[in-house]
């Protein structure tokens, strides 16, 4: 959550021309000591979740692997680099040229080896594409709401007001930005703080809300079938 608080803060830092950098700071208001103001404090207080694979078993996610060979006009078995899912998804050779698995050559997915019924010619590149066994797992994705504040103190109305307006144009300046990084960042509410808020003496202060989601993936790897046993129950 801090990482949020510090992203918006280096975007104020780089929006607002009347607050210098080293009074906006990702914290919470706090302590005995008032900062030289104007100062800006951005802080997240809370955030709630919810688990969006509930009812399902996650997206199946698996990294495609290329591998590229030279044939020899001899050699008719090459090893893949890693373990293959079934089927490989594409093998040609020369590049362009697609060839059929079963019929220009078949697979051994324990041993990851590949043999070809005609030697590639000499010279001629192989490529071979599939999905990573070993990469193989299922994913599910929780949606975090981070509450975000942002704090504005000045030693009057007006200067709080001016800072409070800047601040908003540089979060509506940054919006893309940040749903580049995966942020969407939503503009909540706002208003005045007072005494009761805790607010030092002769401190004008007002609090813009902002609510920002982001998506966290959780991936589960899924264990490779290795081999299928077929017994036949003896007769009674």
């Amino acid at each position: 959550m801090h990482e949020l608080s510090e992203q918006v803060a280096a975007i104020l830092k780089e929006r607002l021309e009347i607050v210098p950098n080293q009074s906006v700071a990702a914290k919470a208001p706090g302590g005995k000591k008032v900062p030289r103001l104007p100062f800006v404090f951005v802080y997240t207080p809370e955030f709630t979740f919810e688990d969006s694979g509930v009812g399902g078993g996650g997206a199946q996610v698996s990294e495609e692997v290329q591998d590229s060979k030279e044939g020899d006009g001899k050699t008719v078995n090459f090893k893949l680099s890693q373990r293959a899912q079934r089927p490989l998804t594409s093998v040609e050779s020369p590049p362009g040229t697609r060839l059929a698995e079963g019929t220009d050559f078949v697979v051994n997915y324990v041993t990851g080896r590949v043999t070809f019924q005609v030697p590639p010619k000499e010279e001629a590149p192989i490529v071979f594409r599939y999905l990573s066994a070993a990469s193989a797992g299922r994913t599910r994705t929780v949606r975090l709401h981070i509450v975000c504040h942002i704090d504005v103190w000045g030693e009057d109305e007006t200067s709080v007001d001016d800072i409070v307006l800047d601040v908003i144009k540089g979060m509506v300046l940054s919006q893309e930005a940040l749903a580049g990084k995966g942020i969407q960042l939503k503009p909540s509410k706002g208003f005045i703080l007072g005494q009761e808020d805790g607010l030092p003496d002769e401190i004008f202060a007002q609090r813009v809300v902002y609510t920002a989601e982001i998506e966290v993936q959780a991936k589960e790897s899924v264990p490779r079938i290795e081999s299928i046993e077929v017994r036949q129950k003896p007769p009674v």
